[in-house]
């Protein structure tokens, strides 16, 4: 799973992906302005209803990792290779991403902030 979320007041696209990561993850680190792609996925909300959603992906670089985070309780961390990855989610688009990373089809790259 990346973290994903919903687009924050007040902070760009990256931003919001970048505190997605730390909230979720406890990861700090270097986020890039531009998206290496997208996922569809089906958004489940606390009331039993969903929504179809689309999430950015972007690349962060990391520079550190939380021993804590605000949803330690909540979320499993765990670092796999992509193959690895694709065979653990759900989404099927995310899945492909994932084959796509793995197989160097997306190239990733962080550019300066």
């Amino acid at each position: 799973m990346l973290p994903k979320g919903w687009p924050m007041r007040g902070k760009s696209d990256p931003q919001s992906a970048l505190i997605e990561a730390q909230e979720e993850a406890g990861i700090e680190g270097e986020v890039s302005r531009l998206p290496i792609g997208s996922y569809r996925y089906t958004k489940f909300f606390d009331d039993g209803s969903t929504t179809p959603s689309q999430a950015m992906i972007y690349p962060v670089r990391v520079t550190a990792v939380n021993a804590t985070w605000d949803e330690m309780n909540d979320r499993e961390r765990r670092w796999v290779r992509p193959r690895k990855a694709a065979r653990l989610v759900f989404e099927p688009d995310l899945s492909r991403f994932l084959i796509d990373l793995a197989d160097e089809r997306i190239a990733l790259f962080l550019n300066s902030a």
